[in-house]
């Protein structure tokens, strides 16, 4: 290209041929690196292995490393299985997926947001998350989202309570 490197800069790889991290199944890693003065560059897309499917990562840019880090990034999801995620808490399958795209995701000063949505396929009908939020992260926080579903089936959702079988179909909405 013609253009002088900074000698600030310097690219590199982060590379673990195993790793291991809570909740989610043992797996590679491999990322193409920059880093400069006071910011950090990791290349996407980056594939992470989950119960249920893969989530993609975008490039995750890292800045303000000295005073307090802001991340940006993305993430994918595209028709992860629900089941292997909901099963601590629902103990039959809801034959459910998870699909969406959240982007930008940005982390700063223990506040953490996301433009885009996830929506979930589920008891016959669909869930969708948008704004996603929290604050406070490392304190008492707070958590903020629109989420709204349609066509959700009482019958399919109560199936197996010890309250017995509700019938009808729930549309609703939080803000």
């Amino acid at each position: 290209s013609g253009e002088a490197l900074d000698p600030a800069e310097q690219n590199g790889w982060i590379r673990a041929a195993s790793m291991q991290l809570p909740s989610l199944p043992v797996q590679t890693l491999s990322v193409e690196t920059n880093s400069g003065p006071n910011a950090l560059l990791l290349k996407g897309p980056i594939s992470l292995l989950l119960p249920g499917g893969t989530a993609e990562i975008g490039s995750i840019s890292v800045s303000e490393l000295t005073a307090g880090p802001a991340i940006q990034t993305s993430l994918s999801v595209r028709q992860l299985d629900m089941d292997p995620l909901l099963s601590r808490i629902w103990r039959r399958s809801v034959g459910g997926r998870l699909t969406g795209r959240l982007d930008p995701v940005h982390y700063a000063r223990g506040t953490i947001s996301a433009d885009g949505a996830l929506k979930a396929d589920l008891f016959g009908g669909e869930a969708v998350i948008e704004k996603l939020g929290a604050a406070a992260l490392f304190s008492f926080p707070v958590f903020s989202m629109d989420l709204r579903w349609e066509d959700i089936s009482l019958l399919e959702l109560s199936r197996d309570t010890p309250f017995g079988r509700i019938q009808g179909v729930m549309r609703g909405r939080v803000k």
